[in-house]
């Protein structure tokens, strides 16, 4: 005759005649242990006055008789955007650089066209045979 063992012994899985034994004692687990998580730095904020600066300085080299007013705003622009950058902490010091640059090659560059222009009118008329 087959002995059945009790329900309260056996695995609702297992035959009846097989009977469940305890796992032996583990010792407690840890939780897993994770890397730290690190975050990308932050960049910060680019000045809108040194992103205005650039603008105005490319304006005075590529647009025609623009540069007379844009050059000098964009010097203007610049200068301040780098005494904003230096007191805020924002971004953005190679944009204002690029705006002083090209603002001052603008200047540069309709000064000395106007400086042809007035030296050629005053060749034309003095010379008038």
């Amino acid at each position: 005759m087959r002995k059945v063992e009790s329900m309260e012994n056996s695995a609702p899985h297992a035959a009846p005649h097989e009977t469940v034994q305890a796992a032996p004692h583990l010792p407690p687990q840890s939780a897993p242990a994770y890397a730290p998580h690190y975050y990308a730095p932050v960049k910060p904020k680019t000045n809108s006055f040194a992103t205005t600066s650039m603008v105005l300085g490319i304006v005075a080299l590529v647009i025609p008789f623009v540069g007379i007013v844009t050059g000098p705003l964009a010097i203007i622009f610049s200068t301040k955007a780098k005494k904003e950058m230096r007191f805020n902490g924002e971004g953005g010091n190679g944009l204002a650089t690029a705006g002083l640059v090209t603002g001052i090659l603008g200047c540069a560059g309709y000064a000395l066209f106007l400086l042809l222009m007035v030296v050629g009118a005053m060749g034309s008329t003095a010379g008038g045979v």
